[in-house]
């Protein structure tokens, strides 16, 4: 199993090297020529620095940057515009996201941290729409201030028309709601000019089954006593059920996704061991039975290739034990007596219920017919397993094949 799931992710790398590419029809502005191809689109900050495009299917791809073009976009989705914007003593050039064009046109940028910024464009003037907050002291203690600097800024600028002037009171400071005040003034002002308008992205949600095997690992240690001080445990290949939902994330990235599950495992393990001291013996025999309730939270991020998806995911797990068996018969004898004794008793006193862990996986999905996906994944599981004693370690190992259906 576990050779099975290294050949899998080995595979996943190599794929997401030849991945790394997502071409989809789309067009590069050059001296004022607008060249018609294929563009590499990679998310909001990486596309702000460059791009990726070929002319077609089977031409090599060349890479500019904001220098180089005046823009570019997709045929179905976003647009870009080279800009210049002052930080400090320089100006720097990056593709900005088009969200508005007309007599004032306003874009974002996000920054190498992930943040987005906006801008207003009107009469060849390019305005940061600045908002931020500062912790000061009031009345003896801290309290965040905000400062809405935006408004102040598109009050200044659609003084022509007084209705969007009254509008910017309260604004929040959100891309929708910059998108609907900058449309509105355009319409007020000029409504010839409103040329285009961004369409957000919509998150699409699938949902599905999962099933497929498991095996796991548990390490036991740290015990004053042999059942307890140094044990591994291992379980069989059992079976694993589930649901899950799957819903993009295109406003952080239109490859990475969210997946939350409901998931049914068990877990049985069972080991024999004994000690012996001078006369004495005792041999033990462990039977575990673990049956769990999962709800597994996984960020998932794609490598497209044309209509098949390699991906890798990585997240947390929540577990509760609905159902468990933990016994521990010790079989006491004596050599010189000749004498024997049982005894059955709960392996852990302080059984938690409760467990986390992390999970890390990879996967292929593929298209069986328009409206449904196969997937084919394997997810290594690290948790913490069930003892609530401190010193007492109970460390699981867990390897999954699965296969989904999504609908």
């Amino acid at each position: 199993m576990k050779k099975t799931l290294l050949s899998l992710f080995l595979l996943l790398g190599s794929l997401s090297v030849l991945a790394q590419h997502n071409f989809k029809p789309g067009y590069i502005i050059q001296q004022n020529d607008t060249i018609w191809g294929l563009v590499d689109h990679k998310g909001d900050r990486l596309s702000g620095s460059k791009v990726n495009f070929k002319k077609s299917e089977s031409a090599s791809i060349e890479t500019f940057s904001p220098l180089q073009i005046e823009g570019y976009g997709l045929k179905e989705g976003f647009k870009y515009e080279t800009r210049q914007v002052a930080t400090g003593d320089s100006t720097k050039t990056h593709f900005f996201t088009l969200l508005v064009k007309g007599k004032a046109s306003l874009y974002s940028f996000r920054d190498k941290d992930s943040k987005d910024h906006f801008y207003l464009l009107k009469n060849d003037s390019l305005q940061e729409l600045i908002s931020y907050s500062v912790s000061e002291e009031r009345q003896g203690r801290k309290v965040l201030v905000p400062y809405h600097l935006y408004r102040g800024t598109l009050n200044q600028a659609f003084k022509d028309c007084p209705a969007e002037m009254a509008g910017t009171r309260g604004l929040p400071f959100t891309q929708k709601a910059l998108i609907n005040l900058v449309v509105r003034y355009n319409q007020c002002s000029n409504p010839a000019s409103l040329t285009y308008v961004e369409t957000p992205t919509k998150s699409i949600f699938t949902w599905g089954i999962v099933a497929g095997g498991s095996t796991s690992t548990l390490q036991v240690k740290g015990g004053p006593s042999i059942q307890n001080q140094d044990q591994r445990l291992t379980s069989s290949f059992v079976p694993a059920v589930g649901l899950f939902v799957n819903s993009t994330l295109p406003w952080i990235n239109p490859k990475l996704s969210l997946q939350v599950e409901l998931q049914y495992t068990r877990n049985q393990y069972a080991k024999s061991f004994s000690e012996q001291v001078n006369t004495f013996r005792r041999d033990y025999d462990l039977a575990l039975d673990l049956h769990y309730v999962k709800l597994p939270i996984l960020a998932r991020y794609s490598f497209p290739i044309k209509k098949i998806n390699p991906f890798l995911s990585a997240g947390f797990i929540n577990s509760y034990a609905v159902k468990f068996t933990q016994e521990l018969t010790t079989t006491s004898s004596n050599s010189v007596q000749e004498n024997t004794s049982v005894k059955k008793e709960s392996y852990m006193e302080d059984f938690r219920k409760y467990a986390q862990s992390f999970a890390v996986g990879g996967g292929v999905l593929f298209p069986i017919s328009s409206n449904h996906q196969l997937s084919v994944e394997g997810r290594y599981e690290k948790g913490n397993g069930f003892s609530k004693i401190t010193t007492i370690g109970t460390t699981t190992d867990q390897f999954y094949f699965l296969l989904g259906i999504s609908f």
